[in-house]
């Protein structure tokens, strides 16, 4: 059958994608709903990712029909520029990302090329044509995809997460169950409250999120990744996916009384609910216990809610965090793998893209 698939890849830009899933019945919106088995492989996040970006930004996108001209492969991304050498930059394609850092701290973690379940194109088939039209001045292709790919590469990079099967019994045990027993008891204690959790979706959830926004940014100022609360984009894209008539994500508050005291946002898929970000309010110095952990009794209170509705999973998508481990009982399925072809000789393109930039520079500078 791969032989009668026919392979087109083709410049574009984010309006002319977003004009793609204007309707629910356009190709791309049906293609997207139709095989789409994840939040970040649907409509509504592709709608906000695209309105994020730039409406000039070029992308690349490869696109496979079968001999009957029916869409059974959507793969799509911008190109990121970095340094490979001291004087030699160096272009690559990112699969589903601008390659914009501000728009892609959203980070969608499900890269997985978007595929009819009977296309039988291979993954590489489609990067190697992907990469090959693109024509970039860059002697390898980049792209992050789910699961394993036959292919004479290297990975990179491997990240892992955990799941919890919600079809076994969920009832908290060890440091975690410790650790939640002791938070319940201390918030009737310190807030003269028991803890209640809200669920919250559309404006009201963005409000909510918004509202401690200022705590997920005072957490990972100092660390390698600052939040993306941090920039406009990431907020703009937040909000626009949050509030779409087709969204599944929800804002769910936790609150002691009066207090709201953080927000866990999640990604309601239909077998499984999904862990995006959370945001807590730091405990003051000296007032709570070291064992005092609202986000582990959120998660418990939110897999309880996920389990009444018949969901079969909990995800917490990427992360080596320990208490993902301890929560998925050591299940840690990879999400992401960072794949390019071995090769990194700089093309002759690539030379003269540095020359040409370094003349650029040198005249600007004269001019001064």
């Amino acid at each position: 059958m791969e032989d009668r698939i026919k392979i087109k890849t083709y410049s574009t830009n984010p309006l002319a994608c977003m004009q793609k899933l204007s309707h629910p019945t356009d190709e791309w919106s049906a293609f997207i709903m139709r095989n789409g088995r994840h939040a970040f492989q649907s409509r509504a996040f592709w709608r906000a990712y695209f309105y994020g970006m730039p409406d000039d930004l070029p992308l690349f996108v490869c696109e496979a029909r079968d001999d009957a001209g029916h869409l059974v492969a959507l793969l799509w991304g911008g190109v990121v520029v970095r340094k490979a050498h001291r004087f030699i930059k160096e272009r690559r394609l990112v699969a589903y990302r601008s390659g914009i850092d501000s728009v892609d701290k959203v980070w969608p973690e499900m890269n997985a090329i978007l595929k009819d379940e009977k296309c039988e194109v291979e993954d590489a088939v489609l990067l190697k044509h992907w990469h090959k039209q693109a024509k970039l001045s860059v002697s390898e292709w980049h792209a992050i995809i789910k699961g394993s790919i036959s292919h004479n590469g290297q990975v990179e990079l491997i990240e892992k997460g955990g799941i919890v099967d919600l079809t076994n019994s969920i009832t908290p045990k060890g440091s975690i169950g410790r650790a939640i027993r002791q938070t319940e008891k201390y918030s009737s204690k310190y807030f003269k409250s028991a803890l209640s959790i809200t669920r919250n979706t559309g404006e009201n959830a963005w409000h909510t999120l918004n509202k401690h926004a200022v705590h997920h940014v005072e957490k990972w100022k100092a660390t390698s990744t600052p939040s993306g609360f941090s920039v406009f984009e990431f907020r703009a894209i937040l909000r626009r996916w949050i509030c779409a008539i087709d969204s599944n994500v929800a804002v769910y508050e936790v609150s002691a009384g009066d207090k709201s005291l953080g927000v866990v946002v999640i990604i309601e898929d239909v077998n499984e609910w999904r862990f995006y970000l959370s945001s807590f309010e730091e405990a003051k110095k000296g007032s709570n216990p070291n064992h005092y952990h609202v986000g582990y009794w959120a998660h418990q209170k939110i897999m309880e809610m996920a389990k009444d509705k018949g969901v079969k999973g909990y995800d917490f998508m990427a992360g080596d965090e320990r208490y993902k481990v301890q929560f998925s009982k050591g299940v840690t399925p990879e999400y992401c793998r960072e794949v390019h072809r071995t090769s990194c000789r700089p093309t002759f393109y690539q030379l003269s893209q540095t020359v040409y930039d370094l003349w650029k520079a040198i005249s600007s500078r004269n001019k001064k």
